[in-house]
C-alpha cells in the first residue's frame, strides 16, 4: 500500500500508521456494546494509569478489543488485541527512519527499529529495561 501511494502521489512527504486508542467520552467508551467492543477502561483513572509512570504506554495500549476483528471468531483481551494490532503495524506499515522528516518502507523500518533496539540495549535503555516489570495498568 505504501508503494502504491508513494508512486501515485508525488507530494506525499511522510506516511505513518497509528492504532486508535479508546478515549474518555468517546462513543466506543460510552457504549462499547454498540460497537461490539470490550474495554478495560471504566473510569478516567483507568486512562490516567495507562498514561503515567515508567511503564506507560501512549501508543500501543489501545484499551479495547473487538470480537472477530481478525476473522478468527475470537474475542481477545484488550491487551492481546493491542499486541496483535501492533504486530500487523510493524509487519506491514512500519515507517521508522533515521531522518524524522522521511519514512521507510516496512522492511527498512523494521531494520531501523532493530538497530535502535540494539543501540538502546547496549546503553542500558529501552523496552528491555522494563521487560519483566509488572504492568499494573492491565490489572
Amino acid at each position: 500500500m505504501i508503494l502504491a501511494i508513494d508512486s501515485r502521489f508525488k507530494n506525499v512527504g511522510r506516511m505513518m500508521s497509528w492504532g486508535v486508542q479508546i478515549e474518555p467520552g468517546s462513543p466506543i467508551f460510552e457504549n462499547p456494546e454498540k460497537f461490539g467492543a470490550v474495554t478495560d477502561r471504566k473510569t478516567f483513572m483507568d486512562f490516567y494509569k495507562i498514561h503515567s509512570g515508567k511503564a506507560s504506554d501512549t501508543y500501543s495500549a489501545l484499551g479495547y478489543s473487538i470480537e472477530n476483528y481478525f476473522l478468527d471468531g475470537v474475542l481477545y483481551s484488550p491487551e492481546e488485541f493491542s499486541e496483535k494490532i501492533m504486530k500487523i503495524k510493524c509487519a506491514d506499515f512500519c515507517f521508522l527512519h533515521n531522518n524524522c522528516a522521511s519514512y521507510n518502507l516496512p522492511f527498512y523500518g523494521r531494520m531501523t527499529c532493530r538497530a535502535r533496539e540494539l543501540k538502546f540495549k547496549l546503553k542500558g535503555f529501552g523496552a528491555g529495561k522494563y521487560k519483566n516489570m509488572a504492568r499494573p495498568e492491565f490489572k
